[in-house]
């Protein structure tokens, strides 16, 4: 199929496993160019090692968390200046939260926010209505 994604760039977030890897891998063979994420340096290189030899030179793979405000905007920068563009980012890196959504801090991470931030209070009465 011709999504008519030829020569634009994309950065995908947790690209390098699952659903991630499997939409870099659609991309690249739409031609496009694609810049990936990930934790893991071993899943990183097992993506491009699985790719085929033309698609290689397409994809910029960056070892980070995307918790890492710093780190994430670098590596798009990077790939923007890299690949002369970028047309779209997919957000598939995440991670979640177990409980009520009334109790968890916001704005969620793996990190405690500083200071801690709750589900803003006016909202709350209607979220109880509704059960959430």
């Amino acid at each position: 199929m011709d999504l008519e994604l030829r020569d634009r760039a994309y950065y995908v977030t947790g690209g390098s496993r699952g659903i991630g890897a499997a939409v870099t891998r659609l991309l690249l063979a739409e031609g496009a160019f694609v810049a990936v994420c990930g934790r893991g340096g071993a899943d990183l290189d097992a993506l491009r090692a699985a790719l085929p030899a033309d698609q290689r030179g397409r994809l910029l793979a960056h070892k980070l968390d995307v918790t890492d405000a710093a780190a994430l905007s670098e590596a798009v920068t990077e790939t923007a200046t890299r690949f002369g563009r970028l047309d779209g980012v997919v957000a598939n890196a995440g991670a979640g939260a177990f409980g009520s959504a009334l109790d968890t801090a916001w704005p969620w991470s793996r990190r405690p926010p500083d200071p801690p931030h709750r589900y803003p209070p006016a909202r709350a009465p209607r979220l109880q209505a509704e059960a959430l």
